[in-house]
């Protein structure tokens, strides 16, 4: 059969359509949970395959599965210490991160199609691509949570950064993980996982300075910890703690001695509130902490405090109290001494109604004097007649 269309007096003869066959689709019995990002089998009755975007439900489904078969790829990562390759795509990363953006087209864009980042895990790496591409992240534990963190932190990614700090701060912690989290959260500027660490630091500082992992975490941590007013720890265990600390501290090729890495914490130490024989056997145990002249002035301060005082570099509060005390103590009333003004009434204007209100006062008094003096007038003239007839009464009795 022939199909003839008329055009313009010439005949045109189109072959016929063919039948569209019937095609049918088969899927793997054991499919995993992403199998919406897997590549189905589709079987024709010619053999060939479907394309590969007709049994994916959504684009985001689409993307997920391009970034995990790099189909159409662009760019190739090499991410870590080993060069872990991911492949991905150059405009998507670009609409999602300015950082991304300036790398692949800005003034100074990565002309190759490999991109080196030494200073990124893989897993964080994996988990910002994920994320990228499909909206969603799931996170195996806090460490990939942090390494995610760090991704998004440099890439400029705020949203996955903040679902990465609420993953960890529901996190639990022990005196095994708390000095990692707490050094973690203070690099990435998380306050709400730097809070819940230093109030575990502060209900269990003696647990958290025994473990091994204290010998590990930076000098900064470390402050944080001995700023505070509230600690279950005592002042003693607080000093040969950071002594220990320091020791294992390596020294830098510039000749970085133990001293210079204790210097910094000391200042933290409240010598103040030490037993004075207690520091002369921390003095025997460790002669290269202190100076002579430092160790005889806190020796001489804690013997007799009213006479002699602390080097400058020492902390200048007293007490540190620990947590129970805070919380079983009750909370005292400040009274203050401070007298407060009494606030003066402004004066009075004299207007039109102060002066109405001045002559009705002034009348009305002259007139009270008025029906008082005729009071007293009639009072006079009442006595007069009583006087008289008195008078009279008395005559006509004697007559």
């Amino acid at each position: 059969m022939r199909i003839r269309i008329r055009m313009a007096g010439n005949m045109i003869q189109m072959p016929p359509r063919k039948k569209v066959r019937s095609m049918s689709i088969t899927y793997e019995e054991n499919a995993d949970e992403n199998s919406n990002l897997e590549r189905p089998s589709v079987k024709k009755e010619e053999g060939k395959e479907m394309d590969w975007r007709c049994n994916l439900k959504n684009i985001r489904a689409v993307k997920g599965y391009a970034l995990k078969e790099g189909i159409l790829a662009d760019v190739t990562f090499e991410v870590g210490a080993e060069g872990k390759p991911f492949k991905a795509h150059k405009l998507i990363l670009a609409l999602v991160s300015p950082v991304f953006e300036a790398m692949f087209y800005g003034g100074l864009a990565e002309k190759g199609e490999k991109v080196v980042i030494p200073d990124i895990a893989p897993e964080g790496f994996d988990c910002l691509l994920r994320y990228i591409y499909t909206e969603e992240v799931s996170f195996k534990n806090a460490s990939e949570a942090f390494m995610t963190c760090t991704a998004a932190e440099k890439y400029c990614i705020p949203h996955l950064k903040g679902l990465s700090e609420y993953f960890i701060s529901d996190c639990e912690l022990t005196a095994e993980n708390v000095w990692i989290f707490l050094e973690n959260s203070l690099f990435l500027g998380m306050k709400v996982v730097t809070e819940k660490c230093l109030e575990f630091l502060k209900r269990n500082t003696t647990q958290a300075l025994n473990d091994s992992s204290f010998l590990d975490t930076t000098a900064e941590a470390i402050e944080r910890v001995l700023s505070s007013d509230t600690l279950e720890a005592s002042e003693l265990m607080l000093l040969k703690s950071i002594v220990r600390w320091a020791e294992k501290r390596p020294s830098s090729s510039k000749g970085t001695s133990m001293k210079e890495h204790l210097d910094p914490l000391m200042r933290h130490i409240r010598f103040g509130i030490l037993n004075p024989a207690s520091f002369c056997n921390f003095l025997e145990e460790e002669k290269n902490v202190l100076s002579d002249s430092d160790a005889l002035a806190i020796l001489k301060h804690l013997t007799n405090p009213q006479t002699c005082s602390l080097p400058d570099w020492c902390c200048s509060k007293i007490g540190r109290s620990t947590f129970s005390e805070r919380v079983m103590s009750p909370p005292r009333k400040v009274k203050s001494n401070i007298r407060r003004p009494v606030p003066s009434l402004p004066s009075p204007k004299y207007d039109s109604y102060h002066r109405t209100s001045s002559c009705s006062s002034r009348t009305r008094s002259r007139s009270k004097h008025r029906r008082l003096s005729s009071y007293t007038s009639s009072s006079s003239d009442s006595s007069s007649s009583s006087s008289q007839y008195s008078s009279l009464t008395s005559s006509s009795d004697s007559d």
